[in-house]
């Protein structure tokens, strides 16, 4: 769904920028956002209410039903947008599993589970429903992939098995000596064997199922915050005391890429390879070029992100109040936060976590038999690994989505779904433009302006 607005924009037979409902949504959400950036650089013009409009918390005071917790309402038209583009299942299931997970925790206050003071354990539901949902599709491609390994050691000399600019073989040597690289530094950092092997290959794991999520959901916040990676999987095993100081220590310095899964270049680097395939330039010599574009940007991007922070810092002060308390090396802090926690306070493997994995990962599979057995099986298990995101809490412009998607759908039929798209492509358009020179000002001019973007 992500890649919906540059391809129909590239596509000379749509005409797309010819058609008045995309203009008309633009004007909507640009102006919506125009006059918002306005009101925040001159407080005395008056604001339209969207992004977070309520927090359903504050309403709900009495027992139990304020375990509801933080539960704003928002309105991000891109997103509206943006989910008029996705499957309608899975548009559903976003919204309806993140409910399901509120109605939980109620319910756990109503009947006072104070024993298990992480129930109902709901990162640990999703990381069972992820693996899930990558093993699935391992399996259905089992086939391609026992090809992949037959080429590794059999090579067809007639049949080149180029896939994506390089030759499966390479690919795949490439995949193994990576991962016997991280293993080999974690080893040497003081991390045990077994357990590095165990955690790059979860870690690995839940990258290629965030990255499915993105590709069939076009969910944009696939975020996935601790704990939910593979150093919290480790830990609820295993637990703090057996795993002692060495392996506790390489985790937590590995917390800076197994905190949030937000900034993953794998999704990014799957849509720019479907663009192209969409646009039939998929080409081996192409995507070769994809390839070594994709390599050059991200030596670049290390190197340039490491200078302009330690430039900033040492310009400014880390703890001038220049910077936000995240922005000052508040994920620095957190880390050895953690840290400190392991060390000092001893624990035991959590059964009733591991119980939770396992929750979530046979309810996944037994969504997906569902859905291969039952065309109308309504819940799709992407949308209950997602339900305790911290992205998902945009899940009343879901809602709004799959309404209005809904009764076109049912009353207009698929033709008028067509042509209806344009209009919620514009709607993201126009929002990302206006928003995008907002951002602009506030870079060149030093000053703060609306943002338009979830947060």
């Amino acid at each position: 769904p992500i890649i919906q607005l540059p391809l129909s924009i590239m596509d000379p037979k749509l005409h797309l920028l010819h058609n008045r409902s995309l203009w008309f949504g633009f004007c909507i959400t640009g102006g919506l956002t125009f006059v918002n950036g306005l009101a925040v650089l001159y407080p005395v013009l008056p604001s339209i209410p969207l992004k977070r409009i309520l927090n359903l918390h504050r309403l709900l005071t009495d027992r139990p039903w304020n375990a509801i917790g933080w539960t704003p309402v928002t309105i991000h038209p891109h997103l509206i947008g943006l989910g008029f583009l996705m499957p309608i299942d899975l548009l559903f299931s976003a919204w309806f599993f993140y409910w399901i997970l509120k109605a939980q925790r109620i319910f756990s206050s109503a009947v006072g589970l104070q024993g298990l003071p992480n129930f109902p354990y709901a990162k640990e539901q999703s990381f069972g429903a992820y693996i899930a949902i990558i093993l699935a599709a391992l399996w259905v491609g089992r086939h391609h992939f026992q090809q992949v390994s037959l080429s590794l050691f059999r090579p067809d000399k007639n049949q080149p098995d180029m896939t994506g600019g390089i030759s499966d073989r390479t690919a795949v040597i490439g995949i193994i000596l990576g991962f016997v690289f991280l293993c080999f530094f974690s080893v040497r950092a003081g991390m045990g064997i077994w357990l590095s092997v165990a955690f790059f290959f979860l870690y690995y794991l839940l990258s290629t199922a965030i990255t499915r999520m993105r590709a069939e959901l076009g969910f944009p916040i696939h975020d996935a915050h601790y704990p939910l990676g593979p150093d919290h999987i480790a830990i609820i095993t295993q637990g703090t005391r057996r795993l002692g100081p060495k392996n506790l220590a390489v985790l937590a310095l590995y917390h800076w890429f197994n905190r949030t899964y937000a900034s993953h270049p794998m999704p990014h680097q799957l849509e720019g390879f479907k663009m192209s395939d969409q646009l039939r330039i998929s080409t081996p010599r192409v995507s070769q070029n994809l390839i070594l574009i994709l390599m050059l940007a991200i030596f670049i991007s290390v190197v340039s992100t490491f200078w302009l922070i330690l430039d900033s810092f040492y310009r400014r002060g880390s703890a001038s109040g220049f910077y936000t308390w995240w922005g000052s090396g508040g994920f620095g802090r957190e880390t050895f936060r953690w840290l400190e926690s392991w060390l000092l306070y001893r624990t035991e493997p959590d059964l009733f976590a591991i119980g939770a994995v396992s929750v979530g990962f046979l309810f996944s599979i037994g969504m997906m038999l569902l859905r291969l057995h039952f065309l109308w099986w309504p819940f799709h298990p992407l949308g209950y690994a997602i339900s305790s995101s911290w992205g998902i809490h945009v899940w009343s412009s879901f809602l709004i989505s799959w309404v209005v998607k809904l009764i076109v759908l049912r009353y207009g039929g698929l033709r008028s779904y067509r042509q209806t798209v344009p209009f919620f492509l514009g709607i993201i358009l126009g929002e990302y433009m206006v928003g995008g020179v907002w951002n602009l000002v506030s870079i060149i001019f030093n000053i703060p302006t609306y943002q338009f973007t979830v947060g």
